[in-house]
């Protein structure tokens, strides 16, 4: 894990979705961004120079992982960022919207976007140990 922290300190990693502070409010006004985004810059575009892996999270509403606030909110910011109240993701950001086409793909089952969406998620240790270490396969 040192090596982990070590390289934390260099790099800033995004790791799901657009932006990882963003809240369920935000998710209307962000959809138009994101398409914009997506148009204008589609898929991969450096990828002759940087290792993508995009990383998404699917968290199971009904699980014991999931907090009473992503059971209540997680339909409505599905439905407003990709139209599918019932999609998978993890609490706030659809499957779908975080994976970026023809970037390497790694899905965490029982994941949540952040603390207040459930009690494991992407910062968790063991679910950091699972994307750090497709980032070094």
């Amino acid at each position: 894990m040192n090596r982990l922290r070590d390289a934390l300190t260099e790099v800033q990693i995004v790791a799901t979705g657009w932006s990882r502070w963003e809240a369920p409010h935000q998710a209307r006004r962000a959809t138009p961004l994101r398409a914009q985004v997506d148009r204008r810059f589609p898929g991969c575009p450096l990828a002759d120079r940087v290792d993508y892996l995009a990383v998404a999270g699917r968290l199971d509403l009904l699980g014991s992982n999931a907090s009473n606030f992503s059971r209540r909110s997680a339909s409505r910011s599905y439905n407003q960022i990709c139209g599918d109240p019932s999609a998978p993701g993890d609490g706030l950001v659809p499957e779908a919207s975080a994976l970026l086409r023809q970037a390497r793909s790694l899905v965490l089952e029982d994941t949540a976007h952040a603390g207040l969406f459930g009690s494991s998620w992407y910062g968790s240790l063991d679910r950091v140990e699972a994307w750090w270490s497709a980032l070094e396969g």
